[in-house]
């Protein structure tokens, strides 16, 4: 669980393919708990990310790895812009 992401004393929007996230650390937490050892980490960084839609190029960006994985894959996302 990233730290940056899950701090408490910020309210950061989370978003998954299908909806808001209400409690991003609920979530990750209950991931934990189901003992799925496959957990990946993506940081995506584009330049000039303060003009692009981040919400949509990552809901894009895993629509094309669910498509070459040939799989739908669970994920939840947080912008976090500076």
């Amino acid at each position: 669980m990233r730290e940056a992401a899950t701090r408490n004393d910020q309210n950061r929007d989370a978003f998954n393919q299908d909806e808001q996230v209400k409690d991003l650390v609920v979530t990750l937490d209950e991931w934990q708990k189901s003992g799925d050892q496959r957990l990946f980490k993506f940081i995506i960084s584009p330049e000039f990310s303060d003009r692009l839609n981040l919400e949509q190029l990552t809901h894009d960006l895993m629509t094309r790895m669910e498509r070459d994985l040939a799989t739908r894959l669970e994920w939840v996302a947080v912008s976090c812009l500076r």
